[in-house]
């Protein structure tokens, strides 16, 4: 029978101890799943969580600029040079783009959990089709339909 873990926060997340037959979830209630979710609905090409400012401009500058932009925040404040995470604030500027994004705690958590099987982002947009996904992988009658502001279930 497979096992459900509940972590609360990102640092809860040990890598070492992630394998290739678990299925993680990150539910990040406030940007981070939402933003990811938002730009791919708005044409995003594909959307590229990192850890920090630093990974992002890392990753932008091997990618190039021509076809991606950067979006991010640390502690509730745009990052310098970046475009606010706010998936309102990216509606008009993500279409045909490689979006490298940046939050406080929901890409960190993504990216910690990427040596999995699966990784899932779940918002409050898509928490229908990731429970769906969910029941199709977890033989439960009933999942408890609260979920903390993060949490990653690994199954």
């Amino acid at each position: 029978m497979p096992k459900i873990h509940v972590l609360l926060t990102k640092e809860e997340i040990d890598e070492h101890k992630i394998s290739e037959e678990q299925i993680m979830v990150v539910f990040d209630v406030l940007l981070a799943t939402t933003t990811i979710i938002s730009a791919l609905k708005d044409g995003a090409k594909e959307v590229i969580p990192v850890l920090d400012m630093a990974e992002a401009r890392q990753t932008f500058e091997e990618l190039g600029d021509d076809d991606c932009i950067l979006a991010g925040e640390y502690d509730g404040l745009t990052l310098d040079g970046f475009y606010s995470p706010n998936p309102l604030a990216l509606r008009d500027v993500v279409k045909d783009q490689t979006l490298i994004l940046s939050t406080t705690n929901g890409t960190v958590a993504v990216k910690k959990s990427a040596s999995a099987h699966k990784v899932y982002c779940a918002s409050l947009l898509n928490n229908l089709s990731v429970s769906k996904k969910s029941k199709q992988i977890i033989p439960i009658k009933q999942l408890s339909s609260y979920v903390p502001a993060l949490a990653v279930y690994s199954i």
